[in-house]
């Protein structure tokens, strides 16, 4: 444990304000949380969001000190703007319920505000064509799988996990939720769907066919209802 936790926070939050360009600052992710005063809060790293008056693009600065692990994200305000508009997920997640650390210009209110709308509304739901594209992809992975005599055991294992995890990738985009990260996935999944999620441990753990077809037709139906798309297979 850092006995230090406190100042070694508030030093780097003084260098961060010392820039005369710095609008905002923002603790995100697990340090949100943190009483960075007590001396029984044990944490590694520290994610913080800066938002600047200038700059063309976002800056990521990674450092340690004294065992703490800072991630520090600096976003100009346009480009802020233009995060939210775009529906960027890694920032409109985070900043939705930030801890404000610092405003000299009154813009966190509106910033935290807007992400929050934003995230609420979802990605939007994808075009018929699009998703009959999406099914035809899938679709041709799994027909592949028929033929398990072409593969190394090892090899048709990897591929069987590789479209499950394709499969449960559209779950998301098809139902209209945010694309979880990859470390996220299986816990969004049992969340959103526990009947699908079991359905994916059983087949994941079989690497059978009929398994992973199971998981391809509750989420996409039938295999049947793919149009416009012409499937050959030599």
């Amino acid at each position: 444990m850092v006995e230090n936790l406190y100042d070694i926070y508030a030093k780097e939050i003084e260098k961060i304000k010392s820039n005369s360009e710095v609008y905002a600052i923002f603790l995100v992710g697990s340090a949100k949380n943190l009483d960075m005063r007590s001396t029984t809060e044990i944490t590694s790293d520290i994610d913080i969001f800066v938002i600047t008056e200038c700059g063309g693009a976002q800056t990521r600065i990674l450092k340690e000190v004294e065992g703490i692990e800072f991630d520090i994200n600096y976003c100009p305000v346009e480009l802020c703007e233009k995060l939210i508009k775009d529906g960027e997920l890694f920032f409109i997640k985070q900043m939705s319920s930030p801890r404000v650390v610092y405003d000299r210009e009154g813009i966190s209110d509106e910033i935290i505000v807007n992400c929050r709308e934003k995230y609420k509304m979802g990605p939007g739901k994808l075009s018929e064509i699009e998703i009959n594209f999406l099914n035809h992809e899938i679709y041709s992975s799994l027909k592949k799988l028929e033929y398990i005599e072409k593969y190394e055991k090892f090899e048709y294992d990897f591929l069987t996990k590789l479209i499950l995890k394709d499969i449960i990738m559209a779950y998301f985009k098809l139902s209209g939720r945010w694309l979880p990260k990859d470390k996220k996935m299986l816990s969004s999944l049992r969340e959103a769907d526990i009947s699908l999620y079991n359905m994916y441990e059983r087949a994941y753990n079989s690497c059978d066919v009929e398994g992973v077809r199971e998981v391809y037709e509750y989420v996409f139906g039938k295999l049947d209802k793919i149009k416009y798309i012409e499937l050959k297979y030599d």
